[in-house]
């Protein structure tokens, strides 16, 4: 009796010990995402700073925020920073996983899953303090030479204005040295991503005979994308925007 009562116990014992082993097995996967075994994404970002860059720490604000959000749902991800143009380029044809920072336009949609909105962007006109802009609508710039980022798609109004004198750039920094020389009349861009340069910048003009147009022009939410063409883009986003709505 005594022996039948042990293999009992240890027969109980065993279920038990399967039951509680499959039920964390199943906490724990519910709470991370399935991608292809030991798989890091491999995200890219652009010369972005204080958002993205080689030279932040953390790689830069929207880096940190993406990568720790990624963390606390178990995936794990690197991020090289590259040119804009070419880091849009290696999302689009699936040769990286995915993107740090990004806005949404109806072409990019096509080869990018967006996630929630988890920043957003201030975007205004950096000018030379001796220099007058009354800003009320795109109208306003009509006559000025304005400095905007290669690649970037700021605005439907402002991209589709075709009155508008517009000189690219592919890096913010050239714009204001540009503006500084008085080569163009205002720089378009996020307000932190021009305190970023003005405030580093060697120049006497940049750090003190710049200002800002008191008016913004517009508000850009600002995502985290993954390549439509990466296997399980949408178990990732769906949970990064499960953890984003739980901050």
């Amino acid at each position: 009796m005594i022996k039948v009562n042990r293999i009992v116990l240890i027969i109980s014992f065993f279920f038990v010990e399967l039951f509680c082993s499959k039920a964390l097995v199943f906490a724990i996967e519910k709470n991370t995402v399935k991608t292809e075994k030991s798989h890091k994404l491999k995200l890219v970002a652009n010369f972005w700073e204080p958002y993205t860059g080689n030279d932040l720490e953390k790689k830069g604000i929207a880096s940190d925020i993406v990568l720790s959000t990624l963390s606390k749902v178990g995936i794990e991800a690197e991020i090289e920073i590259l040119p804009w143009a070419r880091a849009y380029k290696m999302v689009r044809e699936g040769k990286v996983d995915g993107v740090v920072a990004i806005w949404h336009t109806k072409e990019r949609a096509e080869h990018i899953l967006f996630s929630t909105s988890y920043l957003k962007n201030n975007i205004v006109l950096l000018k030379r303090k001796e220099t007058h802009i009354d800003y009320q609508e795109l109208s306003s710039l009509k006559n000025l030479i304005i400095g905007l980022g290669r690649g970037y798609d700021y605005h439907q109004s402002l991209m589709n204005n075709n009155s508008l004198k517009k000189v690219y750039f592919t890096r913010v920094e050239r714009a204001i040295e540009m503006l500084s020389l008085g080569r163009i009349d205002a720089v378009l861009t996020d307000k932190k991503i021009a305190d970023y340069h003005i405030r580093n910048s060697a120049n006497d003009v940049i750090r003190t005979e710049l200002d800002f147009v008191s008016t913004k022009v517009f508000e850009l939410p600002l995502y985290f994308g993954m390549s439509k063409k990466y296997r399980y883009a949408n178990q990732v986003i769906a949970k990064f925007n499960e953890a984003i709505e739980e901050n």
